[in-house]
């Protein structure tokens, strides 16, 4: 039952219908779509590159296991970043859980994730340095404040957007993104 994908765009929605039907090659394109942006949200997220694959890969994990339950409601976009969401929440508590991190080890992390072919290209140096500016700033959050600035003020997503992906009320996403912002306007005031 397989489709020739690369000829025509067919809908995340209907990929997934397809690969519930047991055709493996929906899922794999589904997951060359999204990898990128998956990736992208979890480093966004986690602070490191290490911990943006691991929870990548956990999310197409999970998306592979519970693609029976996508209703349709939402865009698979919406559901796919949800999973994410929860991805990343779930590691942070383990890690809280399980060790402590100091400020010692994430910096060492950080420099880990700085030799990532993005950071190594020199045309990208004084880019990488914001963007190591911007992740340090975004590690300072709390975490339900961290993935709302990030999905609001990276992807920008609207408000309602992100209520659906994070499933909670509207006005809770407004006021943690204006909560946010205004730790964020503290700490370049220190600077």
């Amino acid at each position: 039952m397989t489709i020739e994908y690369s000829r025509k765009r067919i809908s995340d929605e209907k990929l997934l219908k397809h690969y519930l039907k047991g055709d493996q090659e929906a899922i794999s394109v589904l997951v060359k779509r999204h990898q990128k942006s998956i990736y992208n949200l979890s480093f966004r997220f986690m602070g490191n590159s290490q911990d943006a694959w691991d929870a990548t890969q956990e999310t197409f994990i999970r998306l592979i296991k519970k693609a029976n339950s996508f209703r349709g409601i939402s865009k698979f976009s919406t559901w796919i970043y949800r999973i994410t969401c929860n991805v990343c929440k779930d590691i942070l508590k383990k890690r809280k859980k399980s060790k402590a991190y100091s400020y010692e080890e994430q910096k060492l992390k950080k420099r880990a994730a700085s030799k990532d072919k993005f950071y190594e290209a020199m045309d990208r140096i004084l880019e990488a340095e914001e963007i190591d500016e911007i992740q340090n700033l975004l590690q300072k959050l709390p975490p339900k404040l961290k993935i709302v600035t990030v999905l609001n003020d990276i992807y920008n997503f609207k408000y309602k957007e992100i209520s659906k992906i994070l499933n909670i009320p509207l006005g809770t996403v407004k006021s943690r993104v204006s909560r946010s912002r205004e730790i964020l306007r503290n700490f370049l005031k220190q600077k």
